[in-house]
């Protein structure tokens, strides 16, 4: 009897946390600074482009 086949799969918001502190902050700051250096999506809007 395997009970992984009776679990259901299912992610949860700590699914990438790894349980230190230190890894899990660092990722947080890279995450941050990549969203901060990645430029706004720009949406092709009633003969222009917007950003969005």
């Amino acid at each position: 009897m395997t009970i992984g086949a009776e679990i259901p799969f299912r992610r949860s918001r700590f699914a990438r946390e790894t349980g230190s502190l230190i890894f899990d902050r660092q990722r947080d700051e890279h995450r941050r600074e990549a969203d901060r250096r990645e430029e706004p999506m720009r949406v092709w809007s009633k003969g222009r482009f917007v950003a969005s």
